[in-house]
């Protein structure tokens, strides 16, 4: 997991809550002492402020119940239902923030290469000049078809059957290593 840069200010605030940083501290300055903050994001999806005017750390949690609460923002009411429902409590906003990576929480993305180059399994070079295999990636945490045939179906695209398959996979890895690329921008085990 990457180190997050935050001011003493908020990381003491974040160690005596029990959590860690889920990114960098950034600094909002205004004209007044008042306007002049700086915020940052706990692993539990509460967010930090601290106020130059009073030198103190405020934190707001999500009050809303069902809420799932993300660098991005919230998770969409019917994700966050269903990512409760399938995934451990301690990945929750991991989850939803896989599948704002993969999908921007559009239950209804679809990559599909097969279309376009060939069968399951082809391989074709990429315009960097790096090589991928064909894709057929569903929903919300887009589930490959091509590399799990079990979920090769339009089934993919309701965010409960979507939620399942992708619990399915990171419990059979023990990490998020199926959303390389996106584990790897979110500083996740993979």
């Amino acid at each position: 997991m990457p180190a997050f840069v935050v001011g003493a200010g908020i990381a003491s605030a974040m160690t005596a809550d029990r959590t860690n940083p889920a990114s960098d501290e950034t600094y909002v300055t205004g004209t007044r002492p008042v306007a002049q903050w700086s915020v940052a994001m706990a692993r539990d999806g509460a967010e930090y402020r601290w106020v130059r005017s009073t030198g103190r750390v405020h934190r707001y949690r999500p009050q809303q119940e069902g809420q799932l609460q993300t660098r991005w923002g919230p998770a969409p009411p019917v994700l966050a239902s269903a990512i409760r429902r399938f995934f451990p409590a301690g990945e929750w906003v991991n989850a939803a923030e896989i599948a704002y990576c993969e999908s921007g929480w559009n239950p209804r993305a679809l990559a599909d290469t097969v279309a376009s180059r060939g069968p399951c399994g082809t391989r074709y070079q990429l315009p960097n000049g790096q090589w991928a295999t064909t894709e057929r990636s569903r929903g919300y945490f887009q589930i490959n078809g091509c590399s799990h045939p079990q979920w090769d179906s339009d089934d993919l695209y309701d965010p409960e059957r979507n939620a399942e398959a992708a619990a399915h996979l990171h419990r059979q890895r023990g990490n998020w290593g199926a959303w390389f690329i996106s584990a790897g921008k979110l500083g996740l085990p993979r």
